[in-house]
């Protein structure tokens, strides 16, 4: 279950994103970016495109051309999803904000994000909990849809019953991941990493989902 951080474009531009730090112990973690025009790789970049510490960024294309990657990061003593997105691709300044946890307490931490519908508008973004348990789970798995390049959220922070308590315990960091978006019908994988894994399946953009035991 390998987040995306790099993308290739039908034009032959590719952008990655990598965990990126200089410092010992690394209190200037952050979010590495690199664009491919066609012809070159950008410069080494030498900071964040993130203002605050992150960790761990997803990327996907956003808009007719654009681009957005989230990590977390912990804001006011609250972990978050922490977005960066700009309307072209490879170029211009970065526009950053959150997504914050179900209620006081609980935080949300290792994003993935994927991207569909019309020019890649509509953000799927997974994330687990972090710090008290929540809905009887150690981390439980939380899903949240935006149809309009993250400005609101539809859909946020939804607990699949099918992934609960009765299913796993808790669920780890970076075991869950998504396939690519086929118009309306959307799917993850999640808990192959420790054995009995199962897909998630939807078939409306997210709005009822089939639960697949593999």
């Amino acid at each position: 279950a390998i987040q995306q951080r790099t993308y290739a474009y039908p034009d032959g531009t590719i952008a990655a994103t990598w965990m990126m730090a200089f410092e010992t112990d690394w209190p200037d973690r952050g979010i590495g970016y690199n664009y491919f025009d066609g012809i070159s790789w950008g410069e080494a970049p030498t900071e964040s495109i993130a203002s605050i510490r992150t960790g761990w960024a997803s990327y996907t294309p956003l808009g007719e051309n654009g681009e957005i990657a989230v990590g977390h990061a912990s804001d006011n003593d609250e972990w978050v999803h922490w977005f960066c997105k700009r309307d072209e691709k490879g170029t211009g300044e970065w526009e950053e904000f959150t997504l914050g946890g179900p209620e006081p307490g609980i935080g949300l931490v290792w994003p993935a994000i994927t991207s569909g519908g019309e020019d890649h508008n509509t953000l799927h973004v997974l994330g687990i909990t972090y710090g008290d348990e929540y809905m009887g789970q150690g981390a439980a798995l939380l899903y949240s849809r935006s149809q309009d390049g993250g400005e609101t959220w539809d859909i946020e922070n939804h607990f699949y019953e099918d992934l609960g308590p009765d299913y796993f315990t808790s669920i780890g960091a970076e075991t869950y991941t998504w396939a690519v978006p086929k118009g309306n019908t959307i799917a993850f994988t999640v808990g192959f990493g420790i054995g009995h894994g199962c897909i998630m399946k939807s078939n409306d953009n997210g709005d009822t989902w089939e639960f697949i035991e593999v």
